[in-house]
């Protein structure tokens, strides 16, 4: 399918769910089957007749002035787009009109360019083109790949000139396309040899941020700062920041936007995300789970956490309870954890404190470090064995381990690929090191939200127990699978199916398959549900275990 086919469709989708009133206009929805029709001359023509009757009409304005553009006559349709400034179109018009600037050098940039355009740069991977653009859910870092929303590219392969270097304007058309991570791979070697203009600097810097290489793209937004997108670029930078899990400082950056812009759409929602992950938050978490071995676990955690002043320490206490059943074993056991991180000291430290009520009272202490600017972490600590064994035989007997660990991720032009590995110098004498390592190709042949993954994992055993899993002759499997993850203005879901093969020791064929999401009931309260099954082969047996997960989160003001 070509390049503007697929804009067509998406387009025409996007209107549809985004414009019921358009629809339900007589003249309006003639222009819009028009448009439909790729008749774009007498789609724009008819809907600028209608527009004199209904200068309100946003919906009909943006695909009147997508049509003027598609047939040459850039100079009517950016007088369009810029008709859209303060409406819900705002944010597509103004990086339509950029595109139409960006690749028409010859045309002088109108002060508003300079002044008010909000390109929105809501998360690391947009999906398509949207008008009216979405508010997209997004977690503070993205551990599971990037989570963004659909709103509209940077540059257009129809607005091709002989303006730009072969190699800029093929980063333009990458962009347009929607093949982000080439654009941003292609932009930084741009940007090792030449100095571009900043229209083209924000382009890479929202690709490079969009396929989730945010330190990279951070670097791209600060030259913009204090210039004529200077907006765009503090908002780039701040969502950055946020998808970092640094909220505290993103929202200087978007205050400074609104203070001399208080409708910037754009800023408005970031601030907003930003300012619930920064406030105190309570989630509350039932879980159960089962294997065939006749394991039930059944637990509730109550988790509190809030920040000082600053934003830069953040504290956390958390209490659960579980109970565990195996054959004619069941416990429960009850603890109490005291967290605390600061942001602001080097290597952000994390410190940990938990007390064990029953079986018997035990105190844990963790500490994490981070390295590489958030590239390599390491744990240390004394940890509760009993309650991660997922064994009642374990739990009944209070285990504890001394641990050390390591996890370490990176991007590259080929993918992303991270991995950890943790030791576990078991009370029983025992000990257990496990690892894993996972690689997620650049390569989207499913689409931007459908990412392959391609891993390994392992776990060996000093002896085997009869209380937890230890594997003395090894376990160690090599799989693939298939990762989506979507998300809209107040909801966010994933899923994911994978399917691996024996390397050595007692493992086997197996599979995994689990799903889950979060929807925000307002702006304080969301649900959250996850699934996960499972099969595979331990003991010299099949095994299958499941579990399910629900949440509740509770934002305070």
């Amino acid at each position: 399918m070509s390049n503007t086919i697929a804009i067509d469709l998406i387009l025409y989708a996007a209107l549809l769910l985004a414009g019921p009133a358009l629809a339900a206009d007589a003249v309006g929805t003639s222009a819009l089957e028009l448009y439909r029709q790729a008749q774009y001359a007498d789609a724009a023509e008819l809907g600028l007749t209608e527009l004199l009757r209904e200068p309100w009409n946003h919906e009909l304005r943006f695909m009147v002035a997508d049509s003027l553009q598609r047939n040459g006559r850039f100079d009517d349709a950016a007088t369009q787009f810029e008709a859209l400034e303060g409406t819900p179109y705002a944010n597509s018009a103004n990086l339509r009109l950029n595109a139409l600037r960006l690749n028409q050098p010859a045309r002088p940039l109108a002060s508003a360019v300079a002044s008010s355009p909000q390109i929105p740069v809501h998360g690391p991977a947009p999906l398509t083109v949207a008008a009216p653009d979405n508010v997209p859910l997004t977690e503070p870092t993205p551990p599971r790949g990037p989570r963004g929303s659909a709103y509209t590219a940077i540059g257009s392969p129809s607005l091709a000139t002989s303006a730009h270097s072969p190699a800029q304007q093929q980063i333009l058309e990458l962009s347009a396309a929607e093949n982000y991570q080439a654009a941003g791979t292609q932009g930084l070697s741009l940007l090792a040899k030449e100095t571009p203009e900043d229209e083209l600097r924000l382009v890479i810097a929202n690709s490079l941020a969009w396929t989730g290489r945010l330190k990279e793209s951070i670097q791209q937004y600060q030259p913009l700062i204090d210039g004529k997108l200077d907006k765009e670029a503090r908002v780039g930078m701040a969502n950055a920041y946020r998808w970092r899990g640094r909220d505290d400082k993103a929202v200087p950056l978007l205050r400074s936007v609104l203070s001399t812009d208080p409708e910037n759409t754009d800023a408005r929602q970031a601030m907003e995300l930003a300012q619930r992950e920064l406030r105190a938050r309570t989630l509350v978490t039932l879980a159960t789970f089962d294997d065939s071995s006749d394991m039930q676990r059944r637990s509730l955690v109550i988790n509190h956490r809030w920040r000082d002043a600053s934003d830069r320490n953040v504290f956390e206490i958390e209490t659960s309870g579980v109970n565990d059943a195996m054959l004619t074993t069941d416990v429960k056991q009850q603890d109490l954890t005291l967290r605390y991180q600061a942001l602001g000291l080097p290597l952000q430290p994390r410190f940990e404190i938990s007390a064990q009520a029953n079986p018997e009272p035990a105190g844990f202490a963790g500490l994490k470090l981070q390295f590489a600017d958030q590239a390599l972490f390491l744990d240390l600590g004394r940890v509760n064995w009993g309650k991660m064994a997922l064994n009642a035989n374990a739990l009944q007997t209070s285990l504890t381990a001394a641990h050390a660990g390591v996890q370490a991720n990176g991007r590259f032009v080929l993918g992303q690929l991270s991995g950890h590995i943790d030791y576990y110098d078991i009370s029983d004498n025992n000990a257990i090191l496990a690892s894993t390592v996972n690689f997620m190709p650049a390569w989207r042949p499913l689409g931007p939200r459908i990412r392959l993954l391609i891993g390994l994992e392992t776990r060996d055993a000093r002896v085997a127990s009869s209380a937890y899993w230890s594997p003395a002759t090894g376990f160690g499997t090599m799989y693939a699978g298939l990762l989506g993850e979507w998300s809209g203005a107040n909801w966010d879901f994933m899923a994911s199916g994978q399917a691996g093969l024996r390397l050595y020791g007692e493992a086997g064929p197996n599979w995994s398959v689990s799903a889950g999401g979060r929807y925000w009931l307002g702006k304080d309260l969301a649900l959250g549900l996850n699934l996960w099954d499972m099969a595979s082969w331990r003991n010299n047996a099949d095994y299958r275990a499941k579990s399910l997960t629900m949440n509740l989160e509770k934002v305070w003001n």
